[in-house]
């Protein structure tokens, strides 16, 4: 029999019983390296000639060659399996099975099995069990008469994949049980012209399910993927001769197939979230290979800071060099120390920059290796990106405040040290702002950082430093740009210590306390209680305008607050100077008098009327007076009276009325507030008073405002010079007395006694 195998893709040829090649298709040609038809199989396999091979063809048995031929990668092992025919003619089939189909689905079933061991460790078991499930695969390989009948030849592998011998089987059973068929079934067009072929191609499903029967068990439902291809006749290569099914158990592959996908699916949305959760953070990740690769995705913070990632995966020195080349430069050099191991890990790590400024915006750059190994390699390195701006602010402001509190203190301690101190940096400022010299700017700006240092501003001090290393490269305005910062910086610090200046010292000294007693008692002892021990002790009591300054700015700050200013105010002392502690208590409570002028004065904000209050202090006949008066509505004396008569006090003269005001639990607001109404303030004005053996009067009209006038004995203003004298001298240990010519000694009082 003379067959024509060329529509077949399986290489095969037909001998005849002398081992004659009467049919051999382009595929088998291929596969055995031939360039025409052979004329007997020996010149194929030579080995056939062996005498073991030669009584299997005796015994007309089927069997099996194995030998190297050229499959479509190159050189490959072929088995050839020759089996009888069934055709009484004692020909033999002999068909070529490329094994690199073999390796193809052992390559996918490793990538597929690699993919799920990646994306899940719990899946290598699968993985293991899959690829011993893979190596067993084969493929199903029969023939198809006109009747749907299954015919030989039937490959050996199609037992393994329905489970039993499908010779003489329908094909609707074995293949399409239940499911929907056109009726113009494939193997219809058996006999008919080929070309008819392309018209019921694509009528049969390419994928089923095939229940594989079991023994002592339920059957395993298989997955089949199929292949049809047409056989034309031998005689006649446009006429169907018979239909090849090629059926594959892909059962495996598409449940690792359908793993893989949920898999992918899962992962998608683990890395969904957690770009979500990283998108919401406000610091910035990369992960960054060892080569400094940046990943395909940057998280939104970082996009927003940087820009979006390239279209190549470029290093992380290019990220850094759109804000800040220099950064990216020492990045650069050491990543390469970091990576070639010169260095322990951590000691590589901490050389690569930690900090950078871009846009204003201060960054801080945090290093941690993954998967870190004893020989200093690792997997790649997590780059955390913090904005530091704000926290740096806020140490910047902490830090200046503990500067601030620290110059302070010594301010205090010197004022005029500190006066000149200011005029010295405000000098070298004005030079630095006018000099073209860069030796002269270089000097005053040390000096500024010597003399800021010296004084406890070293975050000034620190920014003048900066300024000095800076590279400038010759540009006039990267300096002055940097010197305009620091003036400002210096500006705040003038503008908190600006009640510290002196603005006019032409007119006044500095006297130390020693010098001061000392000259006190020597004028005690060579002139007496004079004018000028008199006037030296004035020094020693506090001007009675510096408390009323005092109760006045309340006054205006409290008017501002409760929308009934601008407050007009007058301060007026006469000259008074209080001895430091005698009217404290009193000037505390004075503050009542003020709130309650405040509040119960300006009831309207809207009065056509501008607020004015009063503070005057005066001697008077041989007493201190302190009087405290406004312009507003003027207490209703009216009020205070029935008040009175209802709490059963005395109201039929003034100064019972006055008295009432005066006392504990009255007012005549009717609400508590913030400010008053609880009838406790006056009291406590009262007490601290007659305390010091004071007296108040109050006066007011309807509209014509309030005067609260405190008296006091005049008393209260003296001081006796023996007595401070001595008080300095118990301390000291000194003391000066008049010799015979009227001259001062000074002794030692503590070797006198």
């Amino acid at each position: 029999m003379i067959l024509d195998l060329d529509g077949l893709e399986t290489p095969v040829l037909i001998v005849d019983a002398d081992l004659k090649v009467t049919a051999a298709n382009a595929s088998f040609l291929r596969a055995a390296g031939l360039e025409c038809k052979p004329e007997t199989i020996l010149e194929v396999l030579p080995v056939l000639e062996r005498s073991k091979y030669q009584r299997k063809l005796s015994r007309k048995q089927r069997f099996t060659v194995t030998v190297d031929g050229v499959g479509r990668d190159g050189p490959t092992p072929f088995e050839y399996v020759l089996r009888p025919m069934d055709d009484g003619g004692g020909n033999w089939m002999v068909e070529a099975i490329d094994q690199t189909r073999m390796r193809e689905k052992e390559m996918i079933a490793a990538a597929f099995s690699k993919t799920i061991e990646g994306n899940n460790r719990l899946l290598a078991h699968q993985q293991r069990t899959t690829v011993a499930l893979l190596d067993n695969m084969r493929q199903g390989v029969f023939t198809v008469n006109r009747a749907g009948i299954v015919t030989s030849p039937v490959s050996e592998f199609s037992q393994q994949v329905f489970g039993k011998d499908i010779a003489g089987e329908r094909v609707i059973d074995l293949l399409f049980c239940g499911l929907e068929l056109p009726d113009d079934l494939p193997w219809k067009k058996i006999g008919f012209n080929i070309d008819e072929w392309s018209l019921v191609n694509d009528t049969l499903p390419r994928r089923v399910f095939y229940a594989m029967p079991e023994d002592g068990g339920p059957p395993r439902p298989r997955e089949l993927e199929i292949s049809v291809t047409p056989i034309p006749r031998s005689d006649d290569a446009s006429v169907i001769a018979r239909l090849m099914f090629v059926v594959e158990d892909v059962t495996e592959l598409a449940l690792l197939a359908r793993k893989t996908a949920a898999q992918n699916t899962t992962i998608h949305e683990q890395h969904t979230n957690m770009r979500t959760i990283l998108d919401s953070a406000r610091q910035g990740f990369l992960v960054v290979d060892p080569q400094g690769r940046l990943p395909n995705h940057f998280s939104a913070v970082v996009e927003g800071w940087f820009g979006p990632p390239d279209d190549q995966r470029r290093a992380l020195w290019d990220l850094f060099s759109r804000v800040d080349p220099r950064v990216a430069q020492n990045l650069e050099i050491g990543w390469d120390q970091l990576v070639d191991g010169i260095f322990p890990l951590d000691v590589a790590i901490d050389q690569l920059p930690g900090r950078f400024v871009a846009d204003d915006r201060h960054f801080e750059v945090e290093y941690r290796p993954v998967g870190a190994q004893p020989d200093g390699s690792f997997e790649s390195i997590l780059i955390v990106l913090s904005d530091r701006t704000v926290a740096r602010e806020q140490e910047r402001f902490q830090r200046r405040q503990t500067e601030f509190l620290g110059c302070l203190s010594r301010a205090l301690k010197d004022r005029k040290h500190f006066q000149n101190f200011i005029n010295e940096v405000n000098d070298l400022f004005t030079l630095l702002g006018h000099t073209d010299s860069d030796l002269v700017f270089a000097r005053g700006l040390h000096t500024i950082k010597g003399n800021v240092a010296s004084w406890g501003l070293d975050g000034l001090a620190e920014d003048c430093h900066a300024l000095e290393n800076l590279d400038l490269d010759g540009s006039k305005d990267a300096r002055s740009a940097g010197l305009c910062a620091i003036e400002d910086e210096w500006g705040d610090i003038l503008e908190n210590l600006a009640f510290l200046l002196v603005e006019d010292d032409a007119g006044s000294f500095h006297l130390e306390g020693d010098d001061y007693y000392a000259c006190l008692e020597l004028s005690l002892v060579t002139t007496g209680e004079s004018e000028l021990t008199a006037k030296l002790l004035d020094w020693l009591a506090e001007p009675a305008c510096r408390p009323m300054t005092r109760l006045a700015e309340q006054a205006k700050e409290l008017a501002g607050r409760l929308g009934k200013g601008p407050l007009e105010v007058h301060v007026d002392d006469g000259g008074v100077r209080v001895p430091q502690g005698r009217l404290d208590e009193f000037w505390s409570v004075l503050t009542h008098v003020t709130r309650n002028s405040i509040d119960h004065g300006y009831p309207d904000s809207a009065s056509s009327t501008s607020p004015c209050m009063h503070w005057l202090a005066a001697r008077v006949q041989g007493r201190l007076v302190i009087e405290i008066s406004d312009n507003g509505q003027g207490i209703a004396w009216d009020m205070v009276r029935k008040q009175a008569e209802a709490c059963g006090w005395a109201s039929a003269t003034h100064e019972d009325l006055c008295a009432a005001i005066m006392r504990d639990s009255f007012s005549t607001k009717e609400t508590v507030t913030l400010l008053s109404g609880r009838g406790i303030g006056l009291a406590a004005v009262k007490y601290a008073a007659t305390q010091l053996g004071g007296e108040i009067q109050i006066e007011s009209q309807p509209g014509a405002g309030v005067r609260f006038i405190f008296s006091f004995p005049e008393t209260l203003l003296a001081l006796d010079a023996r007595a401070v004298v001595r008080q300095w001298r118990d301390l000291r240990g000194t003391e000066i007395s008049a010799n015979d010519d009227g001259t001062a000694a000074v002794e030692d009082a503590r070797a006198s006694a």
